[in-house]
């Protein structure tokens, strides 16, 4: 074995150093490195290795095989057979390197690294530099990363340059592997290239996704490895920072998850906003932003595109626009908010529509009002468009609230006073709406017209609107406590709709803030506006004050002129008489 492989080096030798190299002369270089290769490649002996290994790369040998063929004058040889000779040469190197192993190696890897990458620099041939990165990235790999390793002088330099230039696809993506390496054994060596190396493997990873011949992905391959050997190096918190952004960015990719883990993600995200880096506090922020933006209100906001959504994924969906007001604010600003709640009006005008035709939407409607009232809790103002849009769902609710059954009552209830609590501090927005809805509830409270009792009966209806303002007053009152009182009977009006169609399951009992399926009605749910910093008693004072003064006003409208009907079986006399009062009548006019 030893004497072949000896032979073997000496001939190639001897042909290269033949002043001029023929095709078939070069031929036989290659055939003599391919069987050199073979030769080493299948030692099992282990002094056969040794032997092997001081012949092949010891720099001291005048046989070792890559001080003749890789030499100068052989990189600057214009011959595909010859190149081609090198590059297995090359190959060898890297093969038998592997099969030695890092102890063996070590003497012999800094003469090896500096020989390969003078081939890299010298050599014209793509094909041999790239086998020459090859063998370095083999023989780093086998370094330790004690004072006693080195690296060739401004190897790192040029490497980066080199990388940046519009060399081959394979070239390149062998430089970025060896970079990536480098920067996780020799980090003092790449100082001040992490960063240039970081912010190119970003931007050419996106030209090569959006090429229009196709990504090269064995330089893709080589990109990421690169990124991944580059995030080694960043501290804790970034790596977090990173994937925040990376999930800001595409959000819409994740949603089923989302959906499904939404209630170990939020309090995950809500404590980055805490972070001690302003990387990770400013992922968070983009990420929930996202996550609420693109993710839960754009499926919310599909279910109110479509045409085909149930009435209940319709009520959940607007709930849902009003639950998540406060982090839309927070995240998106109130503009986001605002066009939120532009949203709402063609469902509003929709079951005022519905209503008016004797569909019963109220609960529907009550659903739009808690939205808008979790919604403008968060403006500054309110705008005289929207003010109108939700003044006129209001009056239709209050309108219809006399045939409501109990359990609708209750959330009427709730979303009244919480939207008088959201338009409060609103400026003189909030006394023209509650005067205005405060009149038609007064109306309608002593209609005695034909047909005023519609499904409620022969009661008079004033008693249904005591009930609804002496909660709306008690703005300390919750949907609970409203419950205990309606089963307790201590409203005549909830007492005598037990006898006129109300629902069974709405007498009393526990009252949820889940969505209420009513027949025909849709879902009814509430809204949560707080109380704190807010004067409920100053409040509840304007709504008594515009109670009386649109009663008094409406009364001072009044027509008292009366007739008086002749008594039966008497003779009309056609003429009317003060101060009889034997079957009077008065005519109204509000």
């Amino acid at each position: 074995m030893r004497d072949r492989l000896i032979e073997y080096l000496r001939t190639v030798n001897d042909v290269i150093s033949e002043p001029s190299l023929s095709g078939s002369r070069a031929g036989e270089v290659d055939r003599l490195v391919r069987d050199i290769t073979d030769l080493c490649l299948n030692l099992d002996d282990d002094e056969d290795v040794s032997f092997a290994t001081s012949v092949l790369f010891d720099e001291d040998e005048d046989l070792g095989i890559l001080s003749s063929l890789t030499s100068p004058r052989m990189a600057m040889e214009k011959n595909q057979t010859m190149a081609k000779a090198r590059e297995h040469c090359l190959q060898l190197v890297a093969q038998f390197a592997e099969k030695v192993g890092g102890p063996r190696m070590a003497p012999y890897t800094p003469s090896l690294v500096d020989r390969c990458f003078a081939i890299f620099v010298r050599d014209s041939y793509s094909t041999v530099k790239a086998a020459a990165l090859a063998v370095i990235t083999t023989l780093v790999g086998m370094m330790t990363t004690s004072g006693k390793s080195r690296l060739p002088e401004n190897m790192v330099t040029v490497l980066v340059r080199e990388v940046q230039k519009r060399g081959t696809a394979t070239v390149r993506a062998k430089i970025l592997i060896l970079l990536g390496l480098l920067v996780e054994k020799f980090e003092d060596a790449m100082k001040g290239k992490m960063d240039t190396m970081f912010e190119f493997c970003l931007e050419e990873m996106e030209k090569q996704l959006k090429s229009k011949n196709g990504p090269e992905y064995a330089l893709v391959a080589a990109l990421l490895k690169c990124l991944d050997s580059l995030l080694t190096q960043f501290d804790e918190s970034q790596p977090p920072g990173a994937a925040l952004r990376l999930f800001a960015r595409h959000a819409h990719l994740f949603r089923p998850k989302l959906l499904r883990d939404c209630t170990t993600l939020l309090p995950w995200l809500l404590k980055r906003f805490t972070h001690q880096n302003t990387s990770v506090r400013d992922g968070a922020l983009l990420a929930l932003d996202r996550f609420l933006i693109q993710n839960l209100m754009g499926t919310f906001l599909n279910i109110l595109d479509s045409v085909d959504s149930p009435k209940s994924e319709v009520a959940i969906a607007i709930r849902a626009l009003g639950r998540l007001a406060a982090p839309i604010v927070r995240f998106s600003g109130k503009d986001e908010l605002k066009r939120a709640i532009g949203r709402l009006v063609p469902f509003g005008n929709s079951a005022l529509a519905m209503i008016e035709e004797g569909d019963e939407m109220v609960g529907h409607a009550v659903t739009i009002i808690g939205a808008f009232a979790d919604m403008v809790v968060h403006l500054d103002s309110v705008d005289d468009t929207l003010c109108l849009f939700i003044a006129q769902v209001t009056g239709k609710v209050v309108w219809q609230f006399p045939q409501l059954w109990p359990k609708q009552k209750l959330a009427v209830y709730v979303v009244l006073k919480n939207l008088l609590k959201a338009l409060y501090p609103k400026g003189n927005i909030f006394p023209i709406f509650l005067n205005n809805m405060v009149r038609s509830s007064v109306v309608r409270a002593v209609d005695f017209s034909p047909g005023a009792e519609m499904d409620v009966g022969e009661l008079p209806l004033w008693p249904h609107y005591v009930e609804l303002w002496s909660h709306v007053l008690d703005l300390e009152e919750n949907m609970q406590s409203a419950a205990n009182a309606m089963s307790q009977g201590s409203l005549t009006a909830g007492a005598s709709l037990e006898a006129h169609g109300g629902d069974d399951d709405g007498e009393g009992g526990e009252v949820t803030d889940s969505a209420s399926s009513a027949e025909g009605g849709g879902g009814v749910v509430v809204s949560e506006v707080s109380n704190e910093g807010l004067n409920t008693k100053h409040l509840s004072e304007l709504i008594y004050d515009s109670i009386i003064s649109q009663t008094l006003s409406l009364m001072k409208e009044l027509d008292l002129d009366y007739a008086v009907k002749p008594p039966a079986g008497a003779e009309a006399e056609g003429d009317s008489k003060e101060n009889t009062t034997a079957g009077m009548y008065m005519g109204r006019k509000l």
